[in-house]
């Protein structure tokens, strides 16, 4: 009997959300879920369920199968063959970018988000995306926090914005500037994930916008905001956090590639140039510089499995970097904190073996 009210309860609470869509007419919007995919196979059953199970169910689910060599490719096709909403597509593997690009030609929604197929959503992840835009039309984009858990669902961290209204040129001038980084001494960047937003499929299509290839610009999601961002009317971001992002202790970017730092400058000289060339102010490039020593600190720590003298030869190399030493010496390193001070003072006087050491302790911070 407990079973059957639980059911009942939860049929109730779904259909009250429907009419309170179906009641201002918006149910008519229908959303694009793009699911890109390759060798998920453990993770893809939990994603793939838990955008079956939304409680707004006007959606389309793209899965787009990029080259998978383990059995996620048949995974797709099963479900594709008991569910009309979902549309399968297999193609060779091009990266995660292109895939998303390959995902947007497909969709056919009003609106677009993107779920990367080792992660899941909570049920109100694309009701509490869409509210906004179903109390004012004239929003074109929405934007929501997330948590990281670990494979038992154990949340690490959870990413919850305060609610915010942005129009105009406030979007571009405002909103794209904090997901470069934070600005000195505070913490209010946005993460530049694409993955707990909602797109306009109009702006997508009138501007043209694609994402660029992660093996040619190592963070696709920033330079996407970049475009993105400068053509979007009024932005909000909603006080949520229904976007499930899974740590994986085991993933690349955890592992130390010494190409890595070298991709990482070339994508911070890349931004430079095109935050100058559409015209934002210093803030921006001050958040900007900010993000680079974040991504320092964290291939600086990521030396620290290297055998001791290979791991000196690295940092070394990071910290005479051209680009590195000129962040350091146009940022205002007064306005940070303890810890993020004295890291950066030690990369700017080349205190090479303090910096192994403390990588090799893992206490380096930024």
């Amino acid at each position: 009997m407990e079973y059957l009210l639980d059911l009942l309860n939860k049929y109730i609470y779904v259909i009250d959300k429907y009419n309170r869509c179906v009641g201002r007419g918006r149910m008519y919007y229908l959303i694009s879920v793009i699911i890109p995919v390759y060798n998920v196979e453990k993770y893809l059953t939990k994603c793939i369920e838990s955008v079956l199970k939304q409680s707004y169910q006007n959606m389309e689910i793209l899965l787009i199968d990029d080259g998978s060599t383990d059995n996620s490719g048949d995974i797709c096709d099963m479900y594709a063959n008991q569910y009309s909403c979902i549309k399968v597509f297999h193609k060779r593997n091009s990266g995660l970018g292109l895939t998303r690009n390959y995902g947007i030609k497909k969709a056919v929604g009003n609106y677009i988000t993107f779920v990367d197929s080792d992660d899941y959503i909570k049920e109100d992840y694309l009701l509490k995306l869409i509210t906004p835009i179903i109390n004012n039309p004239k929003v074109d984009t929405v934007i929501g926090g997330f948590v990281q858990v670990d494979d038992a669902g154990k949340i690490l961290f959870c990413e919850k914005y305060n609610q915010q209204v942005y129009k105009n040129k406030e979007v571009r001038n405002n909103l794209f500037p904090r997901m470069l980084g934070s600005m000195p001494g505070v913490r209010d960047s946005i993460k530049p994930m694409v993955w707990n937003c909602l797109y306009s499929r109009e702006l997508i299509d009138r501007y043209n916008l694609k994402f660029v290839s992660e093996r040619q610009l190592i963070s696709e999601d920033v330079v996407w905001d970049s475009d993105y961002y400068q053509v979007s009317k009024m932005a909000v971001i909603i006080n949520s956090e229904e976007y499930c992002y899974l740590y994986n202790d085991k993933s690349l970017s955890k592992k130390y590639d010494k190409t890595r730092f070298s991709r990482i400058i070339m994508f911070y000289s890349y931004m430079e140039k095109k935050l100058t060339k559409i015209h934002l102010d210093d803030n921006a490039k001050v958040r900007l510089k900010k993000g680079l020593f974040v991504a320092l600190s964290v291939c600086i720590l990521q030396t620290n499995k290297l055998p001791i003298f290979t791991s000196y030869s690295e940092i070394k190399r990071m910290c005479k970097n051209d680009l590195v030493v000129s962040y350091i010496n146009t940022y205002p390193l007064k306005k940070l904190n303890f810890k993020q001070h004295f890291f950066l003072f030690l990369v700017k006087k080349r205190f090479v073996f303090a910096l192994t050491i403390l990588s090799k302790c893992g206490l380096v911070h930024n």
